[in-house]
């Protein structure tokens, strides 16, 4: 089905404010606000309401991380803004944040801030993208049937929304889509008797679970500095030189140098189960 949806660049500038909004169907809307630009979006209205934020950032050895949250109105008459300018101890260094609010005639109350929290919370964890910082997951909240189908409207509109934004933190590594079609999409890289597996995504190329790595005494030595610095940006997925988890990478060759050690061609060297490599494929 196709979509509208409407970027309002409020300060004229893409690295700036922008509110984000479907043309028809949603009564919600999101604002992307970097941490330098808060105070002057103080006269926003709609941020006096109501609402849920991400706030996004960088740890000390630049990993992604994100810091999911709500903010209520409060007496004072404030609102989900006034929530994201106080402290936050799990995230203290973020850059950006994106606010999800209602425009329509019914603010988000409490519970529907809980159950957008909560479903929130746990696809972030779910995709696996970002290093999520929360330090609990919120109870789910109880809401009736038609309820539940508007605030799952939300969350599916809010992502849409976070991906235009550059943001996929809600977006598994591997959609639905690619999923169902996993077994036709499957390539196999051998090097040293080890094997790796791999599939093509839209985003790139994923090294799929179980996939063998070469040790270090093994590595060439243009990649014997380089790549134990990277793998140890993903050494909570791997284990004893086997992945335990998926992987992204921008190319086939990025995923088998990892895997080897070596300077190879990833499409030359990736082959499917009728042993055609992806460079034939791709042609």
């Amino acid at each position: 089905m196709q979509t509208t949806i409407k970027l309002f660049l409020m300060d004229g500038d893409p690295t700036g404010r922008i509110k984000c909004s479907f043309s028809s169907g949603w009564n919600g809307c999101g604002y992307k606000i970097p941490s330098s630009d808060l105070t002057k979006s103080e006269n926003i209205e709609i941020l006096k309401s109501a609402g849920v934020y991400f706030l996004f950032g960088y740890d000390e050895d630049d990993n992604d991380v994100v810091y999911i949250g709500q903010g209520n109105i409060r007496q004072n008459g404030q609102g989900v803004l006034y929530r994201i300018k106080e402290p936050h101890n799990q995230i203290t260094d973020w850059k950006t944040c994106v606010i999800f609010v209602s425009t329509g005639d019914s603010p988000l109350g409490p519970t529907e801030l809980n159950y957008l929290e909560n479903k929130f919370t746990k696809l972030s964890q779910q995709a696996k993208r970002y290093m999520v910082k929360n330090g609990n997951t919120p109870n789910p909240a109880k809401l009736s049937e038609e309820d539940q189908a508007d605030m799952n409207l939300f969350v599916k509109n809010a992502s849409i929304i976070l991906n235009i934004l550059g943001y996929k933190v809600l977006e598994p590594i591997i959609s639905k889509k690619e999923k169902k079609n996993i077994d036709n999409n499957v390539y196999t890289y051998s090097f040293s008797r080890l094997t790796a597996k791999g599939i093509v995504t839209n985003e790139g190329f994923v090294l799929l679970r179980g996939s063998q790595l070469n040790t270090e005494d093994k590595f060439a030595e243009r990649w014997k500095e380089k790549l134990p610095i990277i793998r140890q940006k993903y050494s909570d997925k791997i284990a004893n030189n086997v992945t335990t988890d998926d992987i992204l990478f921008r190319s086939p060759s990025g995923a088998a140098n990892f895997c080897s050690g070596q300077s190879v061609s990833g499409p030359k060297n990736w082959f499917d189960i009728k042993g055609i490599s992806l460079e034939n494929r791709i042609k």
